[in-house]
């Protein structure tokens, strides 16, 4: 799992985690110089992969599925290419973000809509996420946070990269939208924007799309990954 920008392990949904571990094996990082990763956060998304590349290597895994979450994304994209043959699901996950100066939890405000089902949803988040009461991750440092910055600006102003040669079949779970790192705004929904480029590629993808976020409902999310992970690679 490739989280969010300045996430660390605290910051993922147990919800989400609990879902896909009910049938999948999850491996979660903090990426050089995140949380309590020592070393010092890279200012490129390739060096962030290799980085993850590394750790999934020395975990003695020959081949993963990847999910990325925002930024995430970009990472599991750039393993992908780098490395193929060690993938063999991609899963993109997206979001809905609203930017604002509030003295309330941020996450009032990143990745849920503004309405009253999404205010229920952000606040079950919050409880959640301190269900966790011992062994706490490290926040992000500020330096780390910054250079996560640096690398996302640089990723959106780097050349297209020819996705052309990705044969791994890939699972889109978006909402509407993902304001901190965005995705192209069209007429139709990005997720079915997103799977219709990758499916005039001749990969298989497929993508769940709603009108609202993909974090807002975290057991429908889990389960439509895991039920596509089986339609793809049925149990043996």
């Amino acid at each position: 799992m490739l989280n969010h920008l300045a996430a660390t392990l605290d910051n993922l949904d147990p919800s989400i985690v609990d879902g896909l571990a009910a049938e999948h094996r999850i491996l979660m990082l903090d990426n050089r110089g995140v949380g309590a990763s020592s070393g010092t956060s890279p200012r490129d998304i390739a060096s962030m992969a290799r980085n993850a590349v590394a750790f999934i290597r020395a975990m003695g895994f020959q081949q993963v599925d990847l999910l990325g979450f925002s930024k995430g994304r970009f990472i599991a994209q750039q393993i992908v290419l780098d490395h193929p043959t060690l993938v063999r699901l991609l899963i993109l996950i997206g979001s809905m973000i609203e930017a604002a100066l509030t003295f309330q939890d941020p996450k009032v405000y990143l990745f849920f809509p503004r309405t009253s089902n999404g205010r229920r949803a952000v606040h079950g988040l919050i409880a959640r996420l301190k269900e966790r009461a011992l062994a706490h991750d490290k926040p992000i440092a500020l330096a780390s946070f910054a250079k996560q910055l640096t690398a996302i600006k640089r990723w959106g102003r780097q050349a297209p990269q020819d996705l052309s040669v990705i044969n791994q079949p890939i699972v889109i779970a978006y909402g509407d939208d993902d304001l901190m790192v965005p995705t192209p705004t069209h007429t139709i929904s990005p997720a079915a924007s997103l799977a219709r480029n990758w499916r005039s590629m001749k990969t298989p993808a497929t993508a769940a799309f709603s009108s609202t976020t993909a974090l807002s409902c975290p057991q429908r999310l889990s389960s439509y990954v895991s039920c596509q992970a089986r339609l793809l690679f049925p149990p043996t």
